[in-house]
């Protein structure tokens, strides 16, 4: 899990990109952990914003849940931006959110609480977790994102 989230702050900070990476593991089939990284490739998203985002949707993945869309952006009916989820299966109008310490600032929570309440005027579905549901309740999450997107 560390070195999906490591190898995501590498991609996502465009130091490089997944194709080039798998094809250096790929010229290099004896090299330690060449096949190892080969089979990260797989899932690596230069798209999460943090390591705890990266977690949380490679638990998502294990669990067997389909792929998560990163950063992903919403807008209104009239075009306007609303917000721009951690996660998201658009489809079903279903986000997740990681919400890390730094969200429990006044000026954070209080931003947080409107940006909520219109996501849900659009019709969305918002999960939100923190580290404790990504490292001790992972099925919680799994079995929550499950429901959500059966509807």
């Amino acid at each position: 899990m560390q070195a999906v989230a490591s190898i995501d702050a590498l991609l996502g900070r465009r130091l490089f990109w997944a194709p080039d990476l798998a094809r250096f593991a790929a010229a290099r089939p004896g090299w330690p952990g060449a096949r190892q990284l080969a089979s990260l490739i797989e899932l690596v998203d230069g798209g999460a914003a943090s390591p705890m985002e990266s977690r949380i949707r490679l638990v998502m993945v294990d669990g067997g849940l389909p792929r998560p869309v990163t950063q992903y952006e919403i807008f209104d009916g009239n075009g306007l931006f609303v917000a721009r989820v951690d996660l998201a299966y658009p489809g079903s109008r279903v986000a997740i959110e990681f919400e890390g310490d730094h969200h429990r600032g006044l000026g954070v929570f209080a931003h947080d609480l409107r940006r909520m309440n219109a996501l849900r005027m659009l019709g969305w579905t918002v999960l939100r977790f923190s580290a404790t549901d990504v490292f001790g309740q992972p099925g919680q999450i799994v079995d929550q994102v499950r429901a959500a997107l059966a509807g």
